[in-house]
């Protein structure tokens, strides 16, 4: 039976292997992470959306760094980026969220009608 070595620090795990990584790679992948912040998003970036951290900016200097939504900043600490939403049929983007709004249209389910009806019950005086 051979060993399976870490596939960053190609070193030898002093523990059993569990199928997602040893301990040792998950460990290396998550300083590998935190060192280089930028290569993780536009590797993220290019799977889930097929943009580079180039186009990305660009389009987040387009809205003046802001939500296209609520023109809000994200300032939670957990989401410093962006969202980046898109039509889920056609995959097109159509712009950068905050985490908040982006939620909000995913909780609609991006349907129109449902958004124009909460819009219609919010604006009734009570």
């Amino acid at each position: 039976m051979s060993v399976k070595l870490c596939s960053k620090c190609k070193q030898e795990p002093a523990f059993l292997y569990h199928g997602w990584g040893s301990l040792c790679s998950r460990k290396a992948s998550r300083k590998w992470r935190r060192d280089h912040p930028n290569g993780s998003k536009n590797h993220n970036l290019l799977a889930r959306h097929g943009i580079t951290l180039i186009e990305y900016r660009a389009i987040l200097k387009h809205q003046n760094g802001r939500c296209k939504i609520c023109l809000g900043k994200e300032k939670d600490k957990r989401h410093k980026y962006l969202s980046v939403d898109h039509n889920h049929q056609t995959n097109k983007i159509r712009g950068l969220l905050c985490n908040r709004c982006n939620r909000a249209l995913g909780l609609f389910q991006d349907d129109c009608w449902v958004l124009q009806r909460a819009v219609k019950y919010l604006r009734k005086k009570l």
